[in-house]
């Protein structure tokens, strides 16, 4: 990680997703333990359609994901090496 890197605190992860494909940030991570999918559904279509990085916390791939139940936390990155990094990092944690 760049040791220059900001924090931004969002509270929305679509408004998060829209950052994210405009390049004004490049990396959101949203805990569980529970996200609904109104709340992250609209944000993994973005990152979709942005070619954006974007996992649950547990690493499981948008298509892995059932939208009719909740998650367990969002990643999303602008790239799959950063993505991936975060990822190893949160499984360390978790």
């Amino acid at each position: 990680f760049n040791p220059d890197s900001q924090l931004v605190k969002l509270s929305s992860v679509g408004l998060a997703a829209g950052r994210l494909t405009m390049g004004l940030i490049d990396l959101a991570v949203f805990p569980g333990p529970k996200s609904n999918p109104h709340d992250y559904a609209p944000a993994l279509f973005l990152a979709h359609e942005a070619g954006l990085f974007a996992t649950n916390l547990e690493g499981d791939r948008p298509q892995q994901i059932d939208m009719t139940q909740p998650t367990n936390g969002l990643i999303l990155a602008r790239t799959y090496e950063l993505g991936s990094e975060v990822v190893k990092i949160v499984e360390k944690l978790w």
